[in-house]
């Protein structure tokens, strides 16, 4: 709870960050089309509902996706991929609530209700549009340094290892992207679930599964040579400003030669940044 300029006391709502423009995807829609828009919108999940009633049944998550072959794309309908969703925000939830529990259940989005009964969608509250907004907020820990809180263990990978590997590690860890490195540990990349989910090898969920033979993919074929990488002495404003401008969920921190010291990633600041709530 803080004062807003008149001296009321004021507590950010969900309404006040949920994205109504994230629209639900009809159960009987086929998923290829759930594909595209989790894709172009950058998300994690999008939830699946009841015809024109706006009932959210279930939700469809992107590591779902990425282990389909296009032929199931292509046949198989929403509502026989679709999920329990684990939990619900009503519009009128506290945000510092619903992201305490979005930080512990490792959840990235959770749909939004009018209430819990009814379970009509109201939208979807991301991870990112949190950080958005607690960051205009003004807490005193934006101006501590990336070096302070930055992630000294967060996996990473190399170029010439499987994407097999890569995934098994992403599921182990419970996320969504690694840094890859080479053998000096110089960051040359990154391999996330939007590089896999974009990949137009077919036989993906084979190689997903390969870790030798005919369907083997290595994590150079398919990572992203662009990183966007920041160093220890930036503030933590200006991480958020980086994360939220490219819209990823991580950033390397590397020395003056390149190499990987640590990771700044999207949880840390929201963790940080939740004094303002």
């Amino acid at each position: 709870m803080r004062n807003n300029k008149k001296g009321c006391s004021y507590v950010m709502r969900v309404y006040e960050v949920c994205d109504p423009t994230i629209k639900a995807m009809p159960h009987d829609e086929l998923v290829t089309k759930a594909k595209s828009f989790i894709k172009s919108r950058g998300l994690r999940k999008i939830a699946v509902v009841e015809g024109e009633s706006d009932r959210i049944l279930g939700c469809v998550s992107r590591e779902k996706l990425i282990e389909l072959s296009s032929i199931q794309m292509n046949t198989i309908l929403l509502k026989d991929l679709s999920e329990e969703v684990k939990f619900y925000a009503t519009l009128y939830d506290e945000v510092k609530y619903v992201m305490q529990i979005m930080l512990k259940e490792r959840e990235d989005c959770v749909p939004a209700v009018e209430n819990k009964e009814k379970l009509q969608y109201g939208g979807l509250v991301t991870s990112e549009i949190i950080l958005d907004a607690i960051t205009k907020l003004g807490s005193k820990n934006l101006n501590r340094t990336v070096k302070e809180v930055m992630d000294r263990n967060f996996p990473h990978i190399k170029s010439n290892d499987t994407i097999n590997k890569a995934w098994k590690k992403m599921i182990e860890t419970k996320q969504t992207g690694l840094i890859v490195v080479n053998d000096d540990k110089k960051v040359i990349g990154v391999i996330t679930h939007h590089d896999l989910l974009s990949s137009k090898v077919s036989w993906l969920p084979l190689a997903l599964k390969s870790e030798n033979g005919s369907h083997v993919l290595f994590v150079s074929d398919l990572m992203n040579k662009h990183v966007h990488s920041i160093k220890e002495h930036v503030t933590i404003l200006e991480a958020a400003k980086q994360l939220l401008k490219y819209r990823i969920g991580r950033l390397p921190v590397v020395d003056d030669d390149g190499n990987l010291i640590g990771v700044i990633h999207r949880r840390i600041l929201l963790e940080l940044l939740s004094d303002t709530l």
